[in-house]
Formats: C-alpha cells, structure tokens, sequence
C-alpha cells in the first residue's frame, strides 16, 4: 500500500473545508480532461465536483471540449501541471458557495484560444464568500481567450485570495498605449448594484506579471475592490490594469485601490486606466508601499474618451521609489482631458516620486506630502500645476526642471540642484520662500529672488545664477570654506546682477584654520548691489591677531584674512620706537 502524500491530505483538507464538493480525481493517461477516461472513477466531474490532481496524475494535459467543473484543485500533484485547450473551462459554484482553484506549491499554467473563468453563484452575493483563488507558486495564463474571475452582473466572483504567488498573463498582441488587451482577467466579482459587491478577503499578496516581450494579458478591478485594495507584492509587465465593472455610481466616485508593497524593481510598461462615463467614475487608489521602484512607462488617466464624470487616478508613494519614465520612454496621458485634476499625487515620508523623462515633458499634477522626496533625473521635465502642499525635498539629479508656474514647489523645504543640472525659473516670477532652502552645484536659469537660505555648494561647490539674482532682507546666504582652492568653498556665480540684502553666514570646514592673508573669491557678478546686507564669521573663528576683511566684497566678490588693526597699530608704534631708539645711539 502507497504512504499516502502529505501535500494530498493537505489539498483534500483543504478543499474539504472549503466546500461540500466531491473528488473526481485526475488518473494518470494522456485522455483528454473531457473525456471519462482521463479520471481514475471514470465520472467527469460536475458543476458540484472537484477537479482534483495527486501524485499518480498526469502533469500534461489536454482538455478538446467545453467543461464546466466546480472546481480545480493541482495542489497535490507531483510537479508543475499544464493544460492546453481549444475548448472553454468554467468554474461555477452555481450549485455551491465555495468554487476553489487552488494550485498549492506546483507550477500551473493553462493555454489555448478559450476563455478560462471562475464564475459566482447567483443570488449567494451578500451571504456567501465567493470562490477562492489558493495556492503560493506561478500560475500563467497564456490564451486569447478572455478569464473572467468574476461575472459582469449582480453575483459573486473571486473574492477569497490566499494565493501567493505570481500570476502570469499572456497570450495576446500588446496593444497600443492606453488600449486593454483582447485577452483580459477580471477578478474580483460583484458586478450589478453596488449592494452586491461581495466581501472581499485577502491573505497575503501575489506579484502580477502582465506580459512579456511579445504577448500579454490586462488585468481588471472589478466592483468588488469598491473602497478595497489589491495588494501585490511585484507588479510588472507589457499588459495595462484598469478598474471596470459594475453599477453606474449616481453617487460619486467609487475607488479601487492598488497596494503594491514590493521590495524589489519592476517595469509596468503597460497602462493605469480608470473607467469613467456620464453615470459612473470607476476610479484607482494606487499605493506604493516597500523599498523596492516601480517604474511606469506606458500610460495612465482615463480609458474614456467622453463622459460628464472625469476619471479618479490618485497616487501616494508612502515607501521606495514611483519612476515615470526611464529616460527613453516617457509616460502617455491616456485621454488626459478626462482624468480629473483634483485627483491626489501624495508623497509620503520614506516616497520619492522620480521622473526620468526623455526630451520634454509635462508634470500637470498637483503634489501633496511632507517629507518625501520629488526628483527630476533626466529630460526637460515642466511643473505646471501649483503644488503648496508639498513641504518635502525636491531634487534634480539631471536634465531640467522648468517652473510653469511661480508656485510649482513652493512649499517645498528644500531644493537641491545637482551638477550639470537646471532649474529653469525663466517663465515664471520666481521667489524662494523663507522657510525654504536652495542649494547644489547645478545652475539656476532666469531671475531670482531669494527670501529663505541659499547653500551654494555640496559641501563644498559653487552654484550659478544665469541672470539677476536678488537676495531678499530675510536671506541667508550659507558659505562653507574648508581650503583656500576655488574648489575648496562655496562659491555663488551670477552672469548678471547681485543685489544683496540679508546675512551672509560664513563657517569654516574640515578643521580647516585660515592663515594670514588668505583670500576666498566667493562670488563672481556683473554688477552689485548693496540692499544692507551683513556679514556672519560666528561660524568662522580666525587665530587670535587675526581678522576678516570684508572691504573688497562689493566690487570683486572676494573675502580675506589680515591681521587685527590693533595688532596691526601696535606692531607700527613699536617699529618706530626702535628705529628712534638707534639713531640716538
């Protein structure tokens, strides 16, 4: 007698709590599925039955007609499982409460011109849990066929996932920008009135590969994620995800959220698509939590081109790094006119929000956060909604960051221009706030004022000003001197005129000690302007008979150290008693 398999008892535990189903257990032959003999009873299994592998199963299976089972369960065969089809497969707990697919720790994967679904029962929506997706390994669906998890009326779909692997889809072209492939998932279940939206129960989370190189697969929210979150650990692919389905919203907008938590790096070069029309706003609420970057370069917005009701795609990056663009390939607005501007773009503490654009590009959101971090790495990349709120850093690490409005990052608390980059402030009347900080060894385009600190340097470095720059009485201007090489101190270069007002606040680093008669050209102008300006040197203590000279600021930018006056008198009046002192002799 065969020790029977660990993984078997499991399996069958498992689909015994779940359901009241019976067994039909696949035998070992090359029998098509829908065939009697390729099950070891003989019986085909049955809208109220199981589908259900062990170790003596066959792993490569074929399956040439239409079945409608009440579930599949793969979780206790011996390896990796495939079918290939021409014909449809329907799980439906029409009869039952409890459809299961569950693969457990084996591969599966289903391919074929057919649709696979996992349907609800009706009328069960509101007092039953849904079918179940299980199992902790990599399920790929490769079919042009359409899989609906779920039902596009008033029943119930997929609405338990403890499954925690990673679902592949493929099978189909990958379309154009901002189109859902032919080949598409929905999951979720609860379409119909928004009453019927069914209870949504997730254990864990599940990486989503939407395609490859040369085909895909697109992913739908459906009603059943109304105010509640997908959450994936990995999202990545050529195929798009847009929420769809379910009852026109009289009300306002319903959300489906995203919560991604992924640790690692991906490419979603597929689209974001929210569903709007004149009755409904079928909106996303996308999460990015964990260390990990996700980088978009396909299209988000709106998969409308009408409708009264504009499109919800809101944003919040709470951990890791939110990418548009990677430098080659910028992001699409998909029917930009339709996504509305109110939706959120939130950067939270541990966020950053980077955009490595290609050529230009134009960032029209509206930024909120506290302490994260927006950055520009690369291309022309234009700020041209007004963004107050967002008190974090904001940093450009390449190419250019152009104002298209004054206030773009105005409530930003710290600016940080890298080298051989730009912010470009030319088109706009541009004022560093006082509670805000400007610093780095990039270039600074158009007229300046500055009202808040300004750090030429990276401890240390020179910034350029490329026109007039107007340090405002409320300034402080931050100068860092650690050698007596240009590139030894901050230095402030402006191509045109320094009107400067405010305190000038020069401290010395790197245990440096400055000798008699150093001099630091600290900044280069076209012309000055003294609007009472003061120097600081609290930060900056010379050797005792020594003093800083301040006197040739004004006209070459340049600050020294001599000796003290008093000393300076002192060494004279001695010098003159001596030389009395010998003609008497």
């Amino acid at each position: 007698m065969k020790p029977t398999s660990y993984s078997l008892i499991c399996a069958t535990l498992t689909v015994t709590a779940m359901s009241s189903h019976a067994d039909q257990t696949r035998n070992g032959t090359a029998t098509n599925l829908n065939l009697a003999g390729a099950w070891t009873s003989g019986v085909l299994p049955g809208t109220g039955d199981i589908a259900l592998w062990d170790s003596n199963s066959t792993l490569s299976n074929t399956l040439a007609g239409a079945q409608t089972w009440g579930g599949l369960n793969t979780s206790g065969a011996s390896g990796a499982v495939t079918i290939t089809t021409s014909a449809n497969l329907v799980l439906d707990h029409s009869t039952d409460a409890n459809t299961a697919f569950n693969v457990g720790s084996n591969n599966f994967s289903w391919s074929g011109n057919t649709a696979f679904h996992i349907n609800g029962a009706a009328g069960v929506v509101s007092t039953n849990p849904g079918a179940t997706f299980a199992g902790s390994s990599m399920v790929t669906i490769t079919s042009s066929g359409t899989k609906n998890w779920s039902t596009n009326a008033s029943t119930n779909g997929v609405t338990n996932l403890t499954f925690t692997g990673t679902l592949q889809l493929r099978g189909a072209a990958i379309p154009a920008i901002g189109i859902l492939s032919t080949n598409w998932l929905a999951l979720g279940g609860g379409g119909g009135q928004g009453s019927n939206n069914g209870t949504l129960v997730q254990t864990g989370s599940f990486s989503l590969d939407t395609g490859d190189a040369t085909s895909c697969g697109s992913f739908v929210l459906t009603h059943a994620f109304a105010g509640q979150y997908l959450k994936l650990s990995s999202l990545s692919g050529t195929g798009s995800v847009r929420s769809d389905w379910g009852a026109d919203n009289t009300a306002g907008t319903q959300l489906r959220g995203i919560e991604l938590s992924q640790s690692g790096n991906t490419v979603l070069s597929g689209s974001i698509l929210s569903h709007n029309s004149n009755v409904q706003n079928r909106g996303i609420d996308f999460v990015k939590k964990g260390t990990g970057t996700l980088t978009l370069t396909g299209g988000l917005g709106s998969s409308q081109t009408i409708g009264s009701r504009l499109s919800k795609l809101n944003f919040n990056v709470q951990e890791g790094t939110l990418q548009w663009g990677n430098g080659t390939t910028n992001i699409t607005y998909v029917n930009a006119a339709n996504w509305d501007g109110t939706s959120t773009f939130n950067i939270g503490a541990n966020g950053t929000f980077r955009i490595a654009a290609n050529g230009a590009f134009d960032f029209s959101r509206t930024l909120t956060g506290g302490t994260g971090i927006f950055e520009v790495a690369s291309g022309t990349v234009t700020a041209s909604k007004s963004s107050t709120s967002f008190a974090g850093t904001v940093k450009v690490t390449g190419g250019t960051l152009k104002l298209g409005v004054a206030d773009a990052i105005s409530g930003s608390s710290q600016i940080i221009v890298g080298a051989s980059t730009t912010l470009d402030v030319s088109g706009v009347s541009w004022t560093l706030g006082s509670s805000q900080t400007l610093s780095g060894v990039g270039t600074v385009a158009g007229n300046a004022t500055i009202a808040g600190d300004l750090a030429p340097g990276s401890s240390p470095g020179a910034l350029t000003f490329n026109n007039d720059l107007d340090l405002t009485s409320t300034s402080e201007w931050l100068v860092e001197i650690g050698g007596t090489g240009t590139s030894d101190f901050d230095r402030l270069l402006v191509t045109g005129s320094l009107d400067a007002g405010g305190q000038i606040k020069v401290s010395l680093i790197n245990g440096f000690n400055p000798a008699n008669y150093s001099s630091f050209d600290i900044a280069n102008f076209a012309s000055f302007t003294d609007s009472g300006y003061g120097f600081d040197f609290t930060g900056a203590p010379l050797d005792p008979g020594l003093s800083w000279d301040t006197s040739a600021f004004s006209t070459t930018g340049t600050i020294a150290v001599i000796p003290e006056q008093s000393v300076a008198l002192l060494g004279g009046i001695g010098a003159l008693l001596l030389l009395r002192r010998r003609k008497g002799r």
